[in-house]
């Protein structure tokens, strides 16, 4: 019973807030709610995403780059990778995933589908890549 009575007055204390905060900014209660929620849905969910059948990747952006998370059901494919592309002069921290890269893909497109190769063709030949491997995820059994 104590723990429903504190969860009220919690409660109420937060709702006391959003009334003043509402009060001093001339903002209505339910656009501060719209305002937060807007914010935290954009901190998780992903900026950019792709769901095939068979495999697909998601894209958040970061302090540093895009971090690009792969998944496949395919047997022998890569699932639970991740990795960071950093922000440079093609993918800036403004960049628009959703916009034309080219004919045929947009920018979160060629990023999703090329990271992983970017990646381990740099590390084959020895050259310095601006994409880092925050996880190595597994081989699909």
């Amino acid at each position: 019973m104590q723990y429903i009575r504190k969860n009220i007055q919690l409660a109420e204390e937060q709702n006391n807030q959003l009334r003043k905060l509402a009060f001093d900014t001339r903002k209505s209660e339910s656009e501060h709610i719209r305002i937060a929620l807007d914010k935290y849905l954009e901190e998780v969910s992903p900026m950019y995403e792709k769901n095939g059948e068979w495999s697909g990747y998601s894209i958040t952006k970061s302090d540093k780059g895009f971090v690009v998370t792969l998944w496949s059901r395919i047997q022998g494919g890569i699932d639970g990778a991740k990795y960071l592309y950093q922000f440079d002069n093609t993918f800036t921290s403004e960049t628009e995933l959703s916009a034309q890269w080219n004919e045929g893909m947009t920018y979160g497109e060629y990023l999703g589908q090329s990271v992983y190769d970017q990646y381990n063709q740099a590390k084959e030949y020895g050259l310095k890549s601006n994409i880092k491997r925050l996880a190595k995820g597994n081989k699909v059994q």
